[in-house]
């Protein structure tokens, strides 16, 4: 069993992270397509089972060891919380992170690393569903809420890209890494708040189209949306109010003034 991982990763140009939670059933296909898009690139794929009960962990170890390492959560943490375990390992000049199911499909890992090593002033290339470019279809009933959704952050964020959520994002790690390491947000609004904290430093962020095997595998229920907005006001505290209380003057006693 590879539960402890030494990431080799200086040699290598890129990191590509996954994040799996009880996908027993896609994650052996899912890497076997991301390395065959990954085939001529210098790269290191490391896996992040976050206590699934399934043989998850199992499938990924399938995988070729010199290409993918795989690391153990031991217990269910959260999507933020697996990917910063990863990122404390990555030595790479980039780094990407996709989702573990079968929805997206890894090309656009390529896409988002040509965009960074064309623009050297580019920090990060981010998936985005409302590219013009796009393949994706919707049913009804997720477009009315992922539509109801990106008001909700844009009142709350005023963010200038279309789609905070998408699980495919390619980084440059020099000025990027430290700065998704600060984040606070463990589960779902990881990305969120990741986006907020890279436009707040000033970096620059361009949106990539991307393409979905229209699966749609993640559930999307009444329990997610409320999960949904408590994790995304969760984000808004975090970032906005404990962020400005923290950075206030302070005066005797140390409390902000």
């Amino acid at each position: 069993m590879r539960d402890t991982v030494q990431m080799a990763t200086n040699t290598r140009e890129l990191t590509v992270v996954v994040p799996i939670f009880n996908e027993e059933a896609s994650v052996f296909e899912c890497l076997t397509r991301l390395m065959d898009v990954l085939n001529g690139e210098n790269f290191v794929i490391v896996v992040v089972d976050d206590g699934s009960f399934d043989d998850s962990p199992g499938q990924a170890m399938l995988m070729p060891e010199d290409k993918v390492k795989v690391i153990l959560q031991g217990r269910n943490t959260g999507k933020g919380a697996a990917l910063k375990t990863a990122f404390r390992g990555i030595e790479t000049e980039y780094f990407a992170y996709i989702d573990g199911d079968l929805d997206l499909r890894p090309d656009g890992i390529l896409r988002g690393l040509g965009a960074l090593r064309k623009d050297p002033e580019l920090d990060a290339a981010i998936g985005s569903k409302l590219h013009p470019d796009s393949d994706v279809e919707y049913s009804r009933s997720r477009m009315i809420m992922s539509t109801a959704y990106r008001l909700f952050v844009k009142a709350l964020f005023n963010l200038p890209v279309s789609d905070t959520q998408t699980g495919l994002k390619v980084f440059r790690t020099k000025t990027v890494l430290p700065i998704l390491l600060e984040t606070q947000s463990d589960g779902w609004a990881f990305d969120l708040e990741a986006i907020v904290r890279l436009k707040s430093s000033g970096l620059q962020i361009a949106e990539i189209p991307i393409e979905l095997d229209y699966k749609f595998t993640s559930s999307l229920n009444f329990g997610s949306a409320v999960n949904a907005i408590y994790e995304t006001l969760k984000a808004f505290w975090l970032i906005r109010v404990v962020s400005q209380i923290r950075d206030k003057p302070r005066g005797e006693g140390g409390k902000p003034r």
